[in-house]
């Protein structure tokens, strides 16, 4: 138990970590997102639609990245979706020993109704995923079947702008608030080893912890 406390510390440790650069950076790129926005918008008014151009494939290259990190984050979300529903996954033998042993009896109830908790959790997660997504969907081929004109897309640069670097002011306060909460600012264990060894792990070999 003491080995699998210490690889559940590690693993916390390195997440934190992982997750506070990641959020670092998120607001070094919603900074250089916010300017590049700003020059396409002082530039509504000038004739040099080259410039513009280049505005605004900058802009797309860098709207494209965020999407690119999101996909990624989501990649690893149902990842650790994946292994915490197979952790959750028992044979019928299994149950069947538990249910069998009469002094393990309170210990197989409350380990199930548990069970049923993280089940509806997991259900709970997928259809909130699933609705997000056809949202998201039907917003995408609204924008594709109604693409604007030439003349409507430089009104739209202001507006668009606007609204651009008023969502990115709006995360960077959340990212900001979140890099400061409470569990960003517990103790770290002492002792952090990468790649994280796990006792719980198949194949999984003793080694000695170095000091960080």
């Amino acid at each position: 138990m003491h080995e699998l406390a210490r690889a559940a510390r590690d693993r916390e440790a390195a997440a934190r970590t992982t997750r506070i650069e990641y959020q670092q950076k998120q607001l070094d790129n919603n900074a250089e997102l916010a300017s590049t926005v700003q020059k396409l918008m002082n530039k509504k008014e000038e004739k040099d639609e080259l410039e513009k151009a280049i505005y605004g494939l900058d802009i797309t290259i860098k709207t494209l990245g965020r999407v690119k990190t999101i996909f990624l984050n989501a990649k690893v979300f149902w990842i650790g979706v994946k292994k915490h529903v197979e952790s959750l996954a028992a044979t019928p033998e299994e149950l069947e020993d538990y249910a069998e042993e009469e002094e393990l009896r309170d210990e197989y109830v409350k380990a199930v109704v548990e069970s049923g908790y993280s089940w509806l959790t997991v259900a709970k997660i997928c259809r909130q995923s699933a609705l997000t997504i056809r949202k998201v969907d039907a917003g995408v081929d609204e924008v594709m079947n109604d693409l604007p004109t030439k003349a409507e897309a430089k009104l739209l640069i202001e507006s668009l702008g606007a609204q651009i670097i008023a969502g990115i002011i709006d995360e960077n306060n959340d990212i900001k608030k979140e890099i400061e909460s409470p569990h960003n600012k517990l103790p770290l264990p002492d002792t952090v080893e990468l790649p994280i060894t796990d006792p719980s792990l198949p194949n999984w070999v003793k080694s000695k912890t170095k000091k960080g």
